[in-house]
């Protein structure tokens, strides 16, 4: 009965199957090339984060996925869902998690979902003035100590009549983001953590081959080809983020041969998102043999580009300026398998609590940054999550 039931379910596209079921924790990752996708759906086996490469060793048909915390990653859980489907390469897999008891078709039972009109009312935290003053404090310690650079996040907290439904939200706004990493977790029936990031933290292949990328420094885009092709010149001879962006690359590159040998920078190029281009660099290493994706995890969270450098200063300016937790956002999201993992840094995020929609965006700070440029960028950076709240029906 279960065979038939999980055929039937290889053939479903793997986001149509998160959208139509009604299991209360759901994960959802698709790597930015749409190469892979992963639907893990039901209740789930936790493992802590330190045991997890242990783990695999002794469980090697299992799909472990996290979304853990910016603050605390080794406090968080992986977690081995009832029911795994893996698409790669255009072919769909599953795993059945033996060690929960759970039924296959509980996981798609009918119910009634009613969408009405969108109401609203917006905060925003900090407020412009409030910016200007934290970024004040920030200027300041980058003139008078060793901070070279410092990531600051502000919130757009969007307060709706009645409960909105989160996969809705993510599923229009995945209509709008192909270029990005597409990211849906949810724990319960009222909370759920939304990511269209466009920074892969890494990807690890046979326990050996790392990719990753330094990814910082931004400019709006255009319709006009002229002018999008002017701020592309603009991103790539500015001073300011040329200086943002390579604090970032030397970073990372200087940590990953703490644990690989082999580090490959190559050439500079402009990612060209919807709505903001990026300077970036692809990076690629071999990883050491007593080394495991849990190093990776530990070693490159967080980057320069959400955190700023040197790393342990700007994490203590972090907690003081912005004065409260960051939870997912900033933080590594992603799975892993005894062959192949994959994690993505919870950028362009939103959080889902009841009627709440709470955008996250944040910018890298260094010498000569102008607070009204910075709080432009973060505002471009909403705009996916902006535009589809006051253009879709989002509610249960």
């Amino acid at each position: 009965m279960i065979s038939s039931q999980l055929e039937n379910l290889l053939e479903v596209d793997l986001l149509q199957l998160l959208t139509i079921s009604n299991s209360s924790k759901k994960f959802f990752f698709q790597s930015k090339d749409k190469s892979i996708t992963v639907l893990a759906l039901g209740p789930t086996e936790e493992i802590r984060f330190n045991n997890a490469s242990i783990f695999l060793e002794e469980n090697q048909n299992h799909i472990l996925w996290s979304a853990l915390s910016f603050e605390k990653i080794e406090e968080g859980n992986f977690n081995s869902s009832y029911l795994t489907l893996i698409n790669r390469a255009g072919k769909t897999t599953a795993f059945i998690n033996p060690n929960i008891k759970y039924h296959l078709q509980d996981l798609f039972l009918e119910k009634e979902v009613t969408l009405k009109t969108c109401q609203s009312s917006t905060e925003l935290q900090p407020d412009f003035q409030g910016w200007q003053k934290m970024l004040k404090k920030a200027l300041v310690l980058l003139e008078t100590s060793d901070l070279q650079k410092i990531v600051l996040k502000r919130k757009k907290i969007i307060h709706f009549e009645e409960e909105i439904n989160a996969v809705q939200i993510f599923n229009n706004a995945y209509k709008t983001n192909s270029e990005t990493y597409n990211i849906y977790t949810q724990n319960n029936d009222q909370q759920a953590f939304i990511s269209f990031s466009p920074e892969k933290l890494f990807s690890l292949e046979d326990n050996l081959r790392i990719e990753t990328i330094s990814l910082a420094g931004s400019m709006p885009r255009s319709d006009n080809p002229l002018t999008d092709q002017l701020l592309s010149e603009e991103l790539l001879n500015s001073t300011k983020l040329a200086l943002e962006q390579n604090i970032v690359t030397e970073e990372i590159c200087n940590r990953l041969s703490k644990v690989a040998n082999n580090v490959i920078l190559n050439n500079l190029e402009i990612m060209k998102l919807r709505y903001i281009q990026h300077r970036s660099n692809n990076i690629s290493a071999n990883l050491n043999s007593e080394n495991t994706f849990l190093d990776l995890i530990k070693i490159l969270h967080p980057t320069p580009a959400v955190g700023g450098a040197p790393n342990q200063l700007a994490l203590s300016s972090i907690s003081t300026l912005e004065e409260d937790h960051r939870d997912h956002y900033a933080a590594p999201i992603g799975f892993v398998s005894s062959k192949y993992s994959e994690w993505a840094v919870g950028l362009r995020s939103a959080f889902i609590d009841k009627k709440t929609l709470t955008i996250y965006a944040g910018c890298g700070i260094v010498p000569g940054s102008v607070p009204k440029d910075e709080w432009d960028e973060t505002e471009n950076k909403m705009r996916p999550f902006i535009n589809i709240t006051i253009s879709e029906n989002i509610y249960v």
